[in-house]
């Protein structure tokens, strides 16, 4: 009878062509709009605490569920499930106190702006695969959402989207079309428990305040991405970040952009042009920036770093810039390299050695006495035969140049590419030398860097 009520009503007003503005129904637990044989729910006006909205009402599909101020209103509502006739939605759960669970269908593309502002027990959340834009504040201010898998098809990301969360891990990497750069800023504004992130594939510069105040952020994989510029205080206060290893694609570090970290040792890559002058400032345990030559620095680089010494090319414009602004540094001119080795988390220097690092058949070799000395061996060298006998914790090693050779005690062992001389420099593979002493030796493509670890 109701059906029929609201099918004559719909059919006088078109007889008419007078038009009147939507009006709320009621059927069960639901509030509801039925418009062009389509249904919107608005509003649950049930008592129930685990909810499943209907697919139909009237016989006519459920496809949108939400409104201005969120469906759920003062319920006690704990979860909350759509149904697969949904295509879209709104605000659904704003400052939903008791919500902890929502499940959400195939074929929705946006999270609206403010859809789970606030819900501050909601912890989990299941993103369907075909959602394409997270608008800003959707999740902002959810204290125990802890857990979230970004969906492939994601292409943008509102500012404060995941505001104050407890995400502890988020990875980027299905989302091969997100680009950070395109996206809002404060996205993951004092989310205080985030400890890991791993950047889009496709992000050109981490945005404005992206991860400011993430006081407990440690890890920052660029994932490959093309980053060439990290902007204003994209890491401010992140006080767990001890270390970072920056893309070789970098070109710009803004102003803060590393304010009030934990950074200890920084290594700018060859090829950066500009490092502005409050880039690191107030991070009071940065010992060392070691800065290629070409990038420009400003005059306040170290505002309250009170032990940071800058490491510079001879005669670089930022040794220049360093000398006339009495900012403490040391020369180096292996910061030119292309390759970084980090041996423990601390960078080895090549300078003393006049050879920086090279690539050889997929290889990084070095200067044969920089990574003995750095691991603390002794060495030896036999003119007659160019032979290296390098002796550590009952670990000896023969290596000749031109060998494919390497003998490890009295085991053989066979590499690919052998010790050779580059502009009169002994040169020793890396990974052969520190994994024969016990090291363990990873590859960090981002940085093309060595990182040996004991």
């Amino acid at each position: 009878m109701k059906k029929f009520a609201i099918l004559l009503m719909a059919f006088v007003v078109t007889m008419l062509g007078v038009t009147i503005p939507a009006f709320a129904l009621t059927e069960g637990d639901w509030e509801f709009k039925l418009l062009n044989d389509e249904v919107t729910v608005t509003k649950y006006i049930g008592k129930d605490t685990h909810i499943v909205v209907p697919s139909t009402i009237y016989g006519a599909p459920v496809t949108k569920v939400g409104d201005t101020y969120g469906i759920l209103g003062d319920t006690d509502v704990v979860s909350l499930t759509l149904p697969n006739t949904v295509k879209e939605i709104d605000k659904l759960a704003w400052f939903a106190d008791e919500l902890e669970t929502v499940i959400l269908p195939e074929g929705i593309e946006v999270i609206p702006r403010f859809c789970f502002n606030g819900s501050k027990k909601l912890k989990s959340v299941s993103l369907p695969s075909t959602i394409k834009r997270i608008e800003g504040k959707a999740f902002s201010d959810c204290r125990e959402l802890s857990d979230i898998i970004i969906p492939a098809a994601l292409e943008y990301i509102g500012e404060e989207a995941f505001k104050s969360t407890a995400l502890t891990k988020v990875d980027f990497s299905p989302a091969i079309n997100l680009n950070l750069e395109n996206c809002g800023e404060y996205i993951f504004y004092s989310a205080d428990k985030l400890k890991e992130v791993k950047l889009p594939p496709s992000t050109t510069a981490v945005p404005s305040r992206c991860f400011i105040y993430c006081k407990a952020l440690e890890k920052v994989d660029f994932n490959g991405a093309p980053v060439r510029a990290i902007k204003y205080s994209a890491f401010g206060e992140c006080v767990s970040l001890k270390s970072i290893i920056l893309p070789a694609t970098l070109k710009i570090i803004d102003d803060f952009a590393f304010s009030e970290t934990g950074l200890e040792e920084v290594v700018i890559p060859y090829g950066v042009e500009k490092i502005d002058g409050l880039a690191f400032c107030n991070c009071k345990s940065l010992k060392s920036l070691y800065i290629p030559d070409t990038a420009e620095i400003e005059r306040g680089l170290f505002q309250g770093c009170p032990n940071a010494i800058a490491f510079c090319g001879d005669g670089s414009k930022a040794a220049e810039v360093c000398k006339k602004n009495e900012i403490s540094y040391l020369t180096d001119n292996s910061v030119n390299s292309g390759i970084t080795v980090l041996y423990n988390g601390t960078r080895i220097s090549f300078h003393k050695y006049n050879q920086n690092p090279d690539l050889i058949n997929s290889r990084t070799l070095v200067p044969l006495r920089s990574i003995f000395e750095a691991m603390g061996a002794d060495v030896q060298w036999i003119e007659d035969t160019s032979t290296v006998i390098a002796t550590r914790k009952g670990v000896k090693i023969t290596l000749q140049i031109g060998s494919n050779k390497v003998v490890k005690n009295n085991e053989s062992i066979t590499i690919d590419t052998p010790p050779m001389l580059i502009n009169d420099r002994t040169m020793v593979p890396v990974r052969v030398i520190a994994e024969a002493f016990g090291a363990n030796v990873s590859w960090n493509d981002d940085g093309k860097t060595v990182i040996i670890n004991e």
